[in-house]
Parts: C-alpha cells; sequence; structure tokens
C-alpha cells in the first residue's frame, strides 16, 4: 500500500469491510507511534429465520412442532430480544417486541403450538441481531379444525363451540 497523510479528524475514503489500515502517529516532533486498524463496516443486514412445520393441518387440541432456526452473519443473534407469537395474523405486525409473548433460549430451537379453537394460526418470528437489525418472519399457516368430541349443546346447555385462545408451550 502507500502512506497517505491525513490532518488530525481527516477521513480515510474508500474503505471496505476487511480491509487493515496501518497507521503512523505523529505529534509533530517525534513518529514512532504506529498502529493497525482492521475495518469493520456497521451491520445495517437484517437476521433471517426459518420456520420448519411438523404439520400444517391439525386437529383443534392437538400440536404442531415448529423448528426455528435464526442466522445473522456479522453480528450474531441477540437471543434476549428475538420472541415469537402464535396468532390468527396472516400479515405482518411488525418489529415492535411488546407485540411479541414468547422468548427463544437458543437456536434452532423446536416450539409446540397448540391451539384449542377453530381457524387458521400463523407463528410470527422476530429475529434480532446484535447490531439491533430486526426482522420478522410468517409461518405457513396452520388450519386447526374443530374437534370432533366437542360439546353438542342439548342437556348441557352448551352450544357447540368453545372459545379459547392459542396456547403456546416450549418444546
Amino acid at each position: 500500500g502507500t502512506w497517505t497523510t491525513i490532518e488530525n479528524g481527516g477521513t480515510i475514503t474508500g474503505l471496505k469491510d476487511g480491509d487493515v489500515v496501518t497507521a503512523c502517529l505523529y505529534d509533530g516532533t517525534t513518529r514512532g507511534y504506529y498502529t493497525t486498524l482492521n475495518v469493520q463496516a456497521p451491520d445495517t443486514a437484517a437476521p433471517s429465520a426459518t420456520i420448519t412445520l411438523s404439520a400444517t393441518s391439525v386437529t383443534a387440541g392437538n400440536s404442531v412442532t415448529a423448528t426455528v432456526s435464526q442466522t445473522d452473519d456479522k453480528s450474531g443473534i441477540d437471543l434476549a430480544q428475538t420472541k415469537y407469537v402464535y396468532n390468527t395474523t396472516a400479515t405482518e405486525i411488525g418489529t415492535d417486541e411488546a407485540s411479541y409473548t414468547g422468548t427463544f433460549s437458543k437456536t434452532p430451537q423446536d416450539i409446540i403450538l397448540n391451539a384449542t379453537t377453530a381457524g387458521t394460526y400463523y407463528l410470527h418470528v422476530l429475529t434480532v441481531d446484535n447490531a439491533g437489525n430486526k426482522k420478522e418472519t410468517i409461518s405457513e399457516a396452520v388450519t386447526v379444525s374443530a374437534s370432533q368430541g366437542g360439546s353438542q349443546g342439548g342437556e348441557q346447555g352448551g352450544s357447540g363451540t368453545d372459545i379459547q385462545t392459542g396456547a403456546i408451550q416450549f418444546g
């Protein structure tokens, strides 16, 4: 390489991730303070997640296993901030962590998904990397059909439909 003189507070342009800069610091009278710096570009790329479902159709009360793998090649995954929620929303719910209720302890991680009410459900995963970049990933639809042994009304006074929210269990 070549030596370039830069005034105090100056900027070196044209650097890219992985470049090495060797500097000779000069106090105005003495040279001799050398240092080497490795250039690291800021991590602005979103992390990624892959959701693999054991099934996409199940009867109410039965479970589906979701295997969630999260990756970030630059800064790594921040598991303390990475969360999920299982609900009936087919579209993105955003990257506000308050919208997610489940937490991760590792990657990959299996999550047991349960719903007691018929409907179409989705697993939403919020992946956060160590640089603070966030990405929401939504699973394929999980169709939950009504169970055959539900209340049918009559003497019990039931309507034939039990309304409950989806439950999430760790695997």
